[in-house]
């Protein structure tokens, strides 16, 4: 309720305060887990549906390929500032021919989950909402603002509705170009990302279009993501669940 009333007294707030303050308010709209250090899950994955729908064909439920992929046993460790490490541990080997197809995979959903974890981590960690300082500078723009950030990586520019909403942000650094048009889950903790729709572009890769949806579940009173739907724009799609989370955490200060 104490959420409600805040959003709904925020366009009479918007006549009176500058850019710069309305900024500095959006920043505490969001969920930034203070303390949260990294998280450990365990993840399963449908690897019937997602050679469905990357292949193109319904595999049968004895397709050796198909039963060592069911074998495979995975788990994922993330910082929040950018290391994304997979396990992965399989009973047995791939069947005779489908080797290399198993490399592909493996290599495949480390991508996936590094793709998918690098920009869940700036939500996180205040990257996407970052604090104002000498490199942001804040723009009016309609009823809403506009920043433009200046870092050591490259540069942010976001978009931000009159309710101080995040509806699109443009990253550039040395590797990529991408646009990421967000949507959040409103919760007690603040405001947590739900879905990221991405368009990217690296020097040695076409444009890329991929819509990112994800669930969370509290795992010592953090939000912690519980699945995640991935759509690749004329590829596929995959889902993935995560299991038995755990976090490692620092004192916060006062």
């Amino acid at each position: 309720m104490a959420a409600t009333l805040v959003c709904l007294a925020l366009p009479a707030l918007a006549q009176k305060l500058s850019p710069e303050d309305r900024f500095a308010q959006a920043r505490a709209m969001y969920y930034i887990p203070s303390g949260l250090t990294s998280l450990h899950c365990d993840i399963s994955i449908d690897w019937k549906y997602m050679l469905l729908h990357f292949g193109g064909k319904q595999v049968p439920d004895d397709d050796p390929y198909l039963h060592y992929l069911n074998s495979a046993r995975l788990s994922v460790t993330d910082d929040l500032t950018g290391e994304t490490t997979l396990s992965w541990a399989n009973i047995g080997s791939p069947p005779a021919g489908t080797e290399d197809a198993a490399t592909k995979m493996r290599t495949g959903i480390e991508q996936i989950l590094r793709g998918f974890f690098q920009p869940w981590n700036a939500y996180m960690n205040g990257a996407m909402v970052p604090p104002f300082d000498d490199t942001v500078t804040v723009t009016k723009a309609g009823s809403g603002f506009r920043i433009h950030e200046v870092n050591s990586t490259g540069t942010l520019d976001e978009k931000y509705d009159s309710n101080l909403l995040l509806t699109e942000a443009h990253v550039v650094s040395k590797y990529t170009d991408a646009m990421a048009y967000p949507k959040f889950a409103n919760t007690a903790s603040g405001r947590v990302v739900s879905v990221i729709r991405t368009t990217y572009q690296t020097p040695a890769a076409p444009m890329t279009d991929i819509t990112m949806t994800i669930a969370y579940v509290p795992v010592d009173s953090f939000q912690i993501p519980s699945t995640l739907k991935a759509n690749y724009q004329k590829a596929g799609d995959i889902r993935l669940n995560f299991s038995s989370c755990t976090v490692k955490t620092t004192p916060v200060k006062p």
